[in-house]
């Protein structure tokens, strides 16, 4: 059993400071160990890495940091690893392409509204159109060349109307039918 002359020494004796306050709290740690000199030894290793300051003063709140992260076991790292998550309050990732950044969502409900899947929709063509653009055949060439390469050129709907010839469309055409909507393209390709 280690006595607060003791524990002082060993602390000056590293180059630190403690307190009064503090030197009750190393003591009442080192009577739960069995080993008190190797825990104290610990100890003072883990305060010198967690020291911000140059001043080697060992508060009553810094001891407790320091002690409460030593004396984390495997059951507590595995409740802090296990979260739990529920629909309601998970946030979604929406991309604002203007901004060019992702953004966090609050749902209101589990069920999306019908606009949320008319976005989604837009999203999934905004990232297949992304996805095309970096494959080399549509990627057009910054540096002139003597070789002609076929690159393919995409066309936006709105760009069809009274031209004529063989173009690339990136989407789907469709006839509307009695009590179908028709899908407006929303410029993702501007």
């Amino acid at each position: 059993m280690m006595n607060k002359r003791q524990v002082q020494r060993y602390f000056q004796m590293s180059g630190l400071t403690l307190r009064a306050d503090a030197c009750e709290g190393v003591l009442n740690v080192l009577k739960r160990e069995d080993n008190p000199k190797e825990a104290l030894g610990e100890l003072i290793d883990s305060l010198k890495s967690q020291m911000l300051d140059d001043t080697g003063i060992v508060t009553q709140q810094l001891l407790a940091q320091v002690v409460s992260q030593l004396s984390h076991d495997s059951q507590d790292i595995m409740s802090e690893s296990i979260q739990l998550l529920t629909s309601f309050e998970l946030p979604r990732l929406h991309y604002d392409v203007m901004r060019k950044e992702f953004s966090l969502l609050k749902p209101e409900t589990i069920l999306g509204s019908p606009q949320d899947k008319i976005e989604m929709f837009i999203q999934r063509l905004a990232l297949l159109e992304q996805r095309l653009m970096r494959q080399e055949v549509f990627r057009p060439q910054l540096v002139s060349t003597n070789e002609i390469a076929a690159t393919v050129t995409l066309t936006p709907v709105e760009s069809l109307l009274g031209r004529g010839g063989v173009r690339t469309l990136l989407g789907m055409l469709t006839q509307v039918s009695y009590l179908t909507r028709p899908l407006v393209e929303t410029g993702v390709f501007n």
